[in-house]
């Protein structure tokens, strides 16, 4: 039953950053799509992706990451290579100013969130 579930929460994983290549992809060839991920991209900077709040996040990410390899370190030894590699590649772009003119950037930081506590979730259930 435990793979069963981590077989499909790997899928979903896979889901999530396909979508988000996806759209990217369909950005510069379909119009309807770049005006959804500008109008979203207009939306999210105002609400959850101020300057302030990314400062926020770029700290809890810093947070976690040392969490994480505290935790490596000491108890889960492998477990956590994965969620230490996405956590890195969420301060990158969190930190990095070009992924944020992107139509779809956002939606990868979101993408990689929601992999974040999903392999979060994989590694409890193990």
């Amino acid at each position: 039953m435990r793979r069963i579930i981590q077989y499909i929460l790997f899928l979903i994983q896979i889901l999530l950053l396909s979508v988000s290549l996806i759209l990217h992809y369909l950005s510069d060839k379909k119009m309807g799509v770049a005006r959804f991920l500008i109008f979203k991209r207009s939306e999210w900077e105002k609400s959850f992706f101020s300057s302030y709040l990314i400062k926020i996040y770029i700290i809890l990410a810093l947070l976690l990451l040392v969490v994480l390899v505290i935790f490596s370190i000491f108890k889960l030894k492998q477990k956590l290579l994965g969620t230490i590699i996405l956590n890195v590649i969420l301060i990158f772009l969190l930190v990095n100013k070009s992924i944020h003119t992107l139509k779809a950037g956002y939606l990868f930081i979101i993408a990689i969130v929601l992999c974040i506590f999903i392999e979060l979730i994989k590694i409890v259930i193990k």
